[in-house]
């Protein structure tokens, strides 16, 4: 299936060679020193590389656009060569403007995969996504809606698979006084494809049996351990999210701006499933580990960017959030005794990157490096953990 993917790509892009469009390549390294690479207590370093690839054809006609792609992308580390991963994607979006420019509709669809070796294939996971919607630059606020819908599919953990539907508004102003606003509401719902067994009394992993043990399980040290089933719930196996963000923006100047972002998510059902204690995926799209559905909280960040000579970028952040996952109890060390009913989260993070692109004919590259730092706290002592991360990367575009 992985080589099906690929075929796939290779020759829809070939296919269309006859048609007029422009070709573009992407291509990307990263190397990062990551001194908790698995976000714990345990505070494990390693050395991380990241590669990436895309390429992609777009079409342009009066009344509309459409660009295909294919991206892939993955990871290597030093210490815990296990961990590492293959990501990739085809997809498509389609524009139509029916009045002109000023208005569009859009909708876009792809299909992705990822696939890990063991013991971690717990990660893999097969994706389908399409949206629709529109957006417009007519008026003052440039109003936008998309609706989406999702199918993630995790063959080695079926009890997690779910169809997800979300529908966003969003809306961009600018003030005479230069003060610029970003606003996104959005509302999702999703549907597990698999009941699970709601267990209510407190169990002991001898005591289950090996069906029950299997619901919920938690990763240890390269392998799972079984412990307590951590959550009991609702009979109908669907949850809901709503989630908001506002975002200011200010210049400072003529390449100088700041600014403000507050975010938060609330889920009115407690029916989310996590996974106690699950080592990090080291994936944006991780669902597993990162899941929005399985927490309520917020977020502000604030942010200063500045623009210098030759187009070279530095920005430089703060940002702090708390999460409750009230699904998810907070157990000791050890992952046996329950201290909390529902576990609290507290994370602060600071950053500071640069960015020099250079032109090279008609090889555009940016140069890169990155410093993060931050800072877990929480009731469960297995997600109190500090971390840095340190890296340096190129990216090549034509």
């Amino acid at each position: 299936m992985r080589r099906g993917l690929v075929l796939a790509s290779v020759l829809f892009l070939v296919a269309s060679a006859d048609l007029r469009g422009q070709w573009s390549v992407e291509a990307g390294w990263l190397t990062t020193y990551d001194a908790n690479s698995f976000r714990n207590f345990r505070e494990l370093p390693d050395w991380v590389n990241q590669g990436s690839a895309a390429v992609s054809r777009e079409f342009s006609w009066s009344k509309a656009e459409l660009a295909v792609s294919y991206d892939v992308s993955g990871a290597l580390f030093h210490n815990h060569p296990d961990r590492r991963f293959l990501l990739q994607s085809l997809g498509g979006e389609m524009a139509i403007f029916p009045g002109g420019r000023g208005f569009a509709l859009v909708a876009s669809v792809s299909y992705g995969r990822r696939d890990d070796v063991a013991p971690y294939t717990i990660f893999d996971h097969r994706m389908f996504e399409a949206s629709l919607g529109y957006r417009t630059t007519r008026g003052e606020w440039y109003p936008e809606c998309t609706l989406g819908y999702a199918n993630r599919s995790y063959p080695n953990l079926p009890e997690f698979s779910h169809h997800e539907w979300d529908l966003s508004f969003g809306a961009r102003h600018s003030f005479p006084q230069r003060l610029s606003i970003i606003l996104g509401v959005e509302m999702g719902y999703r549907a597990f494809v698999r009941r699970l067994v709601v267990i209510t009394r407190s169990v002991t992993p001898s005591s289950l049996g090996s069906s029950n043990r299997r619901k919920m399980r938690r990763w240890s040290g390269g392998g799972f351990r079984e412990v307590q089933i951590i959550e009991t719930l609702a009979e109908a196996p669907e949850t809901a999210l709503i989630s908001g963000r506002i975002r200011l923006g200010r210049p400072l100047g003529e390449s100088t701006g700041l600014s403000l972002e507050c975010s938060g998510g609330w889920s009115p059902s407690r029916a989310a499933r996590s996974l106690t204690r699950l080592d990090y995926g080291y994936d944006p799209s991780d669902f597993l580990s990162e899941d929005p559905f399985s927490f309520d909280g917020g977020r502000l960040s604030l942010e200063l960017r500045r623009i210098w000579g030759r187009n070279v970028e530095t920005q430089m952040g703060f940002a702090g959030g708390r999460r409750m996952y009230g699904g998810v109890p907070a157990f000791d060390l050890d992952g046996e005794k329950e201290i909390s009913e529902h576990r609290i989260d507290t994370r602060v993070e600071a950053w500071l990157s640069l960015q020099i692109p250079v032109n090279v004919g008609a090889l555009q590259l940016v140069g890169s490096a990155d410093l993060r730092w931050t800072q877990s706290r929480s009731n469960d002592p297995y997600y109190r953990w500090r971390g840095l991360m340190a890296g340096l990367g190129v990216r090549a575009a034509r």
